[in-house]
């Protein structure tokens, strides 16, 4: 019976070792040190460089649903012409229709949607994802792959299964850094580690495969 104990103690001490092991592997994995992209793409496609490291602002308004504003953070890459974009969740700004001639997206993000806000919305952990279960745009991230030499697109949509898909922050890095353009500016810079399945944004919206790995984008806003 001592002998049985033993044994049985045995085996639990060394799958608990196991655990451990796993888990400080997991933990350890190695996060990309510059903005960047690492990892598979659908049809074989690569992003190797970073070569242009962008974000913008985009605005929407409808008699029915109200007034939003939102990220997108983005890299491209003028060699493969491959773009990586993650678009944040909207903010919503208005229950009524707004008019756009008279005030640009940037105002309006600068208004609703300022550096506290992104970095309240890229706070580390796993975030939903744009889905047929997660439809409020207020509530997810967007990811899309654009092959621009063949104008193809790939794109996670509301109406689109996710399922065992995942999208987390990782490490996020703030700081301050001279813009040619803007100046003085804030950034933020985030490293998401993503399994997200991909759809052919044409008509067919077939899947295309998974984007899988980590990308690192950075935000910035003029001091």
């Amino acid at each position: 019976m001592k002998n049985v104990i033993f044994i049985v103690s045995l085996l639990l001490i060394v799958l608990c070792n196991a655990c451990d092991i796993l888990q400080k592997d997991k933990e350890e994995e190695p996060k990309l040190t510059t903005v960047g992209f690492q990892g598979t793409l659908p049809d074989n496609l690569s992003l190797k460089t970073a070569s242009q490291v962008t974000n913008g602002t985009t605005a929407l308004s409808s008699t029915q649903d109200g007034s939003f504003v939102w990220h997108v953070l983005s890299i491209y890459d003028t060699s493969s012409k491959v773009r990586i974009e993650v678009e944040l969740p909207w903010i919503k700004f208005s229950n009524n229709y707004v008019k756009m001639d008279t005030i640009t997206s940037q105002q309006l993000a600068k208004k609703y949607y300022p550096y506290s806000l992104v970095r309240e919305k890229l706070n580390n952990g796993e975030k939903l994802i744009t889905s047929d279960k997660n439809t409020n745009a207020t509530q997810t991230f967007r990811v899309g792959v654009y092959d621009q030499k063949n104008w193809k697109g790939y794109t996670s949509e509301q109406t689109l299964n996710q399922t065992d898909s995942y999208i987390k922050v990782i490490d996020i890095q703030e700081g301050v850094s001279t813009d040619a353009v803007l100046g003085n500016v804030k950034t933020i810079e985030v490293t998401f580690d993503l399994n997200v399945k991909l759809y052919k944004f044409d008509t067919s919206v077939a899947y295309a495969g998974n984007i899988k790995g980590q990308v690192k984008l950075r935000y910035k806003e003029k001091i």
